[in-house]
């Protein structure tokens, strides 16, 4: 699993190992990615 704050890198994968996505937003509009990936 991995998260990134938006504009602070870039991390990639093939579509046919993600298992989750989701987006999570925080406070005055801050908000990250979270991707699942069997394996990892």
């Amino acid at each position: 699993m991995t998260g990134h704050t938006f504009g602070n890198g870039i991390f990639s994968m093939p579509y046919k190992n993600i298992t989750n996505a989701e987006v999570n937003y925080g406070f005055l509009g801050s908000g990250y990615f979270e991707i699942s990936a069997g394996g990892m």
